[in-house]
């Protein structure tokens, strides 16, 4: 599995277009839940390839814990939305709409024998102005691997809401951001114009700032998937 890559920029490149403060929290903790399970095949439904009999199930959900109830409820909305497209009833806790999303995925009507689902929503920076879900996720449906992504969500702690990569950066910063990924990339993997170096192995038109990030008291951080 290609493995992540992580790049950090300067925060200084942030817009400076929302100047109020975020409403102060005596704390922003978090309380995790977990649902893990599987379903066992019944062993005359096996193909003789098959060594696998069971398939699996895991959601972890990092809920938010906050003395402002308006950030919290936003925030438990938003996890509602990430979680529709397999559950779709927006009046259920988070944790009632992971059982469901089990008992879809568990479905022995539906499923296969080694099917994995992994699904991690989880809390990854928290500065004083956003912070940081990290999505996670890996899929096993046959095959030599299965597929794993990881989707950062930048939410901003005055509205609750998701923001967009355009709405962190002053105007045209596309080109400057673009050349310190490079940057970084050749400093990480070597010079371009030695063509042993795995920087000259990546096509470079998709090191450009792709609005997968996460944002830390460090800086801005890039993510970006394998196979895509």
């Amino acid at each position: 599995m290609k493995k992540l890559l992580l790049l950090l920029v300067a925060l200084s490149l942030l817009a400076a277009c929302n100047r109020n403060n975020p409403p102060k929290l005596d704390e922003f903790t978090v309380n995790t839940l977990t649902v893990s399970d599987s379903v066992q095949f019944p062993a005359d439904d096996l193909e003789d390839w098959n060594f696998f009999d069971k398939s699996y199930y895991t959601c972890q959900v990092d809920e938010p814990v906050t003395n402002n109830q308006a950030l919290k409820d936003s925030i438990l909305a938003w996890m509602r939305q990430q979680m529709l497209d397999t559950v779709l009833d927006d009046s259920n806790s988070i944790l009632e709409l992971m059982m469901l999303d089990r008992d879809l995925n568990l479905d022995i009507e539906s499923t296969e024998p080694g099917y994995i689902t992994e699904t991690f929503l989880m809390l990854k920076e928290v500065t004083d102005r956003y912070i940081t879900y990290s999505e996670d996720s890996y899929l096993y449906f046959g095959g030599a691997h299965g597929m794993q992504s990881l989707i950062p969500h930048v939410i901003n702690l005055r509205t609750g809401t998701e923001v967009e990569e355009e709405d962190l950066f002053v105007e045209d910063y596309e080109e400057p951001v673009a050349g310190l990924i490079r940057a970084a990339l050749q400093k990480e993997w070597g010079s371009p114009d030695d063509p042993s170096s795995t920087y000259c192995m990546m096509e470079e038109e998709g090191m450009v700032p792709n609005g997968f990030l996460g944002v830390s008291e460090e800086g801005v951080t890039w993510y970006f998937q394998p196979y895509v």
